[in-house]
């Protein structure tokens, strides 16, 4: 009789479980000023091979390739690289990307990796994905971290049943910029190479091609070297320490309270396009990660071979992990219901379209967006529109002309009178189409 391979699995409660996860996270979503995107699950092999670093575990164990007719093809591990090259074959987008709003894009479904099963992961198992493609400021990296914390406060208080109020950790770090990677690519190695003889295999390959890798190792015999490994903040520059300390305190200051933000100096992701930040958030005092991401500024001029620079920002969760963990796939559960913000994309789909503008030289503004955020989402709704959040880049007067030709019937602008009252939080409203 045949059974399934291993490491992938049938599903019967699909919308008992997964579609509880899709639902949740299509919401907050929308709310967001996301778009939904569905890219191919298959790509060409180089495509992985080239951008996710030659020596990452994905290429070198995990990745599903096959050889049809002359062509190599692979099964997607992960969805960033897809989208990056998507994107990259965009020209008006990327030409425009420096003074339009940007692409928000979220994607769910299956991805493919030929990793050892463990709890919470498959060999084909399903993510949600949260790419900002847009510009470089740190307040994009908070908006995203904070969504991140949304997400998981979400389907922890799962409708029919209490929320737990589990405690959560986010463990963030900066990797820099590609100079100061290569810097500290250079003190690791040679820290590194006096304990050649205490490396695991993994690592000995990793300390030619990419000793940074090294950081995240689960050997047993690596991890005490870590101990006393050099790190990264000695080679940031004013800026980049400047950078990493303001998202810090700005999410200390508009997370729940039960998401401890810690910065963790060897945290490092294992894909080499990652710069700047990254981020892991992982129920407190538990290793399992529930959710990572960060910030990969070079990829679209990697991918499309120098011909576009567009910088982004994302993150992504394994589904049948967030299942486990949150308990979802009970048979009590009903699934989850937009009933929470009653008809909310329902109501949303033939309305006006509402831009909200942050203005981007006040940090105070993006906090206090974000604690009236679902309330202006039930306000905007409740007349039956849509809306998107923005950061001012520019003039006032250019960002509203943009919005107007983009379909937005009106702005509500956020700005120090909203920040002096709080509590009437649409305090300037233009009708702008």
């Amino acid at each position: 009789m045949h059974q399934p391979i291993r490491g992938f699995k049938d599903v019967i409660d699909f919308t008992e479980s997964y579609n509880a996860i899709y639902n949740a996270s299509l919401l907050l979503a929308k709310q967001c000023g996301f778009v939904e995107g569905v890219m191919p699950a298959v790509e060409k092999a180089s495509l992985f091979e080239r951008n996710l670093g030659e020596e990452s575990d994905i290429n070198l164990k995990e990745l599903y390739k096959f050889n049809f007719f002359d062509e190599t093809l692979a099964l997607r591990p992960e969805f960033t690289a897809g989208i990056a090259r998507m994107i990259s074959s965009m020209d008006g987008f990327c030409k425009n990307h420096s003074h339009k709003n940007g692409l928000n894009l979220f994607s769910f479904g299956p991805v493919f990796r030929h990793d050892r099963p463990q709890a919470g992961r498959y060999r084909q198992f399903f993510q949600a994905n949260f790419e900002s493609y847009k510009n470089s400021s740190y307040l994009c990296d908070v908006f995203g971290i904070a969504l991140a914390c949304n997400l998981l406060q979400f389907l922890d208080a799962f409708p029919e049943k209490t929320p737990q109020q589990k405690q959560f950790e986010v463990q963030i770090n900066t990797l820099g910029s590609v100079q100061t990677k290569l810097k500290y690519q250079d003190i690791l190695t040679e820290y590194f190479t006096k304990y050649k003889a205490e490396l695991s295999a993994d690592s000995l390959v990793r300390l030619q091609k990419n000793p940074i890798r090294i950081l995240d190792s689960k050997d047993e015999a690596d991890r005490k070297l870590l101990a006393n490994v050099p790190q990264i903040q000695n080679c940031l520059s004013p800026e980049e320490l400047a950078r990493i300390e303001n998202i810090i305190s700005s999410l200390q200051t508009i997370v729940p309270s039960n998401f401890a933000v810690k910065h963790c100096y060897d945290l490092v992701r294992g894909l080499d396009y990652y710069t700047s930040t990254v981020f892991e958030i992982k129920p407190a005092n538990n290793g399992l990660t529930l959710l990572a991401g960060g910030r990969y500024d070079n990829l679209i001029e990697q991918i499309s071979g120098g011909a576009h620079n567009v910088s982004a920002f994302g993150f992504a969760c394994g589904v049948e992990r967030l299942i486990e963990f949150f308990d979802i796939n009970t048979s009590s559960q009903k699934g989850l219901q937009v009933k929470t913000l009653e008809g909310l994309l329902d109501s949303a789909k033939n309305g006006k379209k509402i831009a909200i503008l942050c203005m981007a030289n006040s940090l105070e503004v993006p906090l206090v967006l974000a604690k009236y955020l679902k309330a202006a989402s039930q306000k905007i709704v409740s007349e039956g529109g849509s809306f998107a959040v923005f950061e001012v880049q520019k003039s006032l007067s250019k960002t509203l002309t943009d919005l107007s030709e983009q379909g937005f019937y009106g702005a509500i602008i956020v700005g120090k009178n909203e920040l002096q009252n709080p509590d009437n939080f649409f305090f300037e409203v233009r009708v702008i189409n």
